[in-house]
């Protein structure tokens, strides 16, 4: 339990981000994630499974 707490401390020494507010947090991520148009096409290699 000790070696545990001590990896617990010693992450939260590494990491000091300040926490997000609600409004903050929302679009944070806007135009950093994109998604495939073919994203739910049958994959080739699957389809003797199907």
């Amino acid at each position: 339990m000790h070696y545990i707490e001590g990896l617990v401390a010693k992450h939260n020494q590494l990491v000091q981000t300040p926490p997000l507010n609600r409004k903050d947090a929302f679009g944070i991520w806007k135009g950093e994630v994109w998604m495939s148009g073919d994203f739910n096409a049958p994959l080739d290699d699957l389809q003797e499974y199907m």
